[in-house]
């Protein structure tokens, strides 16, 4: 087997964060041809494709956090504040419904690998929606008092409750960091080359070109690195194996 294929296992096996994965990842790194059982050619462009699209909804999310959360503070104050916060939080929930049901069909696939990495995704949106739903019964205990009394809240139990809805977001979000590094292993072609290598991705050269462009449009981040959050890891996972051109494409 090519040492960039051995290579790109490795590389998995040690970052992936989860136990599922690993033993996954370590069964199909020992045998190759398990990895074409779980893995074949078949929609695998239509599945990237939907997958960066749910990751397109979660970037709005972070993007309407930021300046959401940047204005609420600045301009309002008291429960105008806070009824802020429950729509952003309520507008978030919409577009991880929209996002998990994109994705969430592919659970469907006959691709083993397409399969794991759709229910990783459709579970951080299932988690991510029910801390949103935490977030905002929080939110609307602090608005049934007082401003005197709301301000007292925020300060002790408040914000020690929403940075542990924070930690849990995180924690979270980690599978979907996962689903995303599977994409190192689905966009390879089960094709063999005349030398019994899989040196190809799935996909044509079109497809390859048109989900760089898909990519373009969240992020310019060409690697995993630390600092990054964990959607921009996603986004730079799946990057990483498509600008590889050391692997060829079905069509050439």
């Amino acid at each position: 087997m090519r040492s960039k294929f051995i290579k790109i296992f490795f590389i998995n096996v040690f970052l992936s964060v989860g136990l599922s994965g690993l033993v996954l990842a370590n069964d199909l790194y020992t045998n190759p041809e398990k990895f074409k059982q779980y893995n074949p050619d078949g929609q695998k462009y239509e599945f990237v494709k939907t997958y960066i699209m749910g990751l397109g909804y979660l970037q709005q999310n972070a993007q309407r956090d930021n300046a959401a959360r940047s204005a609420v503070f600045q301009k309002l104050k008291g429960k105008e504040k806070v009824a802020a916060l429950i729509r952003n939080l309520n507008l978030n929930n919409v577009n991880l419904r929209v996002a998990r049901n994109l994705v969430k069909k592919y659970r469907a696939s006959g691709n083993g690998l397409v399969v794991k990495s759709a229910d990783l995704f459709e579970r951080v949106c299932d988690e991510q929606i029910e801390l949103n739903n935490q977030e905002k019964t929080l939110l609307e205990k602090v608005s049934a008092v007082d401003n005197a009394q709301m301000m007292k809240i925020m300060n002790k139990k408040f914000y020690k409750d929403q940075r542990e809805l924070g930690m849990q977001r995180k924690e979270s979000l980690k599978k979907m960091l996962e689903g995303s590094m599977l994409m190192s292993k689905i966009l390879i072609s089960d094709k063999e080359d005349k030398y019994g290598e899989l040196v190809r991705l799935g996909i044509t050269s079109k497809e390859r070109k048109k989900l760089i462009e898909q990519l373009d449009k969240l992020s310019k981040d060409k690697k995993v690195k630390p600092g990054q959050s964990f959607l921009q890891g996603s986004i730079a996972a799946i990057r990483e194996i498509l600008e590889d051109q050391s692997w060829g494409t079905v069509d050439g």
